[in-house]
């Protein structure tokens, strides 16, 4: 009995550890200051915001320096976690688009990922990026962020899924 009590405190301290230790994912109601050179321009219209002005008219705006990579995004997109996937040499960033978040005002969803992290999945320069959108049956859409010249570019939208 008492393994049990001890196995459940345990897997309770785990879930409070899960919702306290930020995965990356700030929700914040102003551009944040990285951005604030970058012309980016957005529509907050029925409660729902989304970035318009994108070189590349990807789904976000991308930025880096010498701590982090930045990506940016309405709050309405509902970005739920990222991750680095080694073995395909990817960031893949959670979207869920089936239940977007309404709300009162301009909010932005700014993900943020050490250097450290994605450093060692950068090939010539470039990272690979795919925005998986949950329950669509892993389709997803694929970007590549050029470090050196800072443009980011659609690959392939994904109509099946992968």
């Amino acid at each position: 009995m008492r393994k049990y009590i001890v196995l459940s405190a345990l897997a309770l301290a785990s879930f409070v550890l899960y919702l306290i230790i930020p995965n990356g994912v700030e929700l914040t109601n102003e551009i944040p200051e990285i951005f604030r050179d970058q012309n980016i321009q957005y529509v907050y219209k029925d409660g729902l915001t989304t970035i318009e002005s994108n070189e590349s008219r990807a789904a976000y705006s991308i930025i880096h320096n010498n701590e982090a990579l930045y990506l940016l995004s309405g709050a309405s997109d509902v970005i739920k976690n990222y991750y680095i996937n080694q073995e395909k040499k990817e960031l893949v960033i959670e979207q869920n688009i089936m239940s977007p978040k309404t709300r009162d005002g301009a909010y932005f969803q700014l993900v943020t990922v050490p250097t450290d992290k994605y450093q060692p999945i950068v090939d010539n320069q470039k990272l690979k990026i795919r925005i998986k959108y949950s329950y669509l049956n892993g389709q997803s859409t694929y970007l590549e962020y050029d470090l050196q010249s800072k443009i980011t570019n659609v690959v392939e939208t994904s109509l099946v899924g992968k």
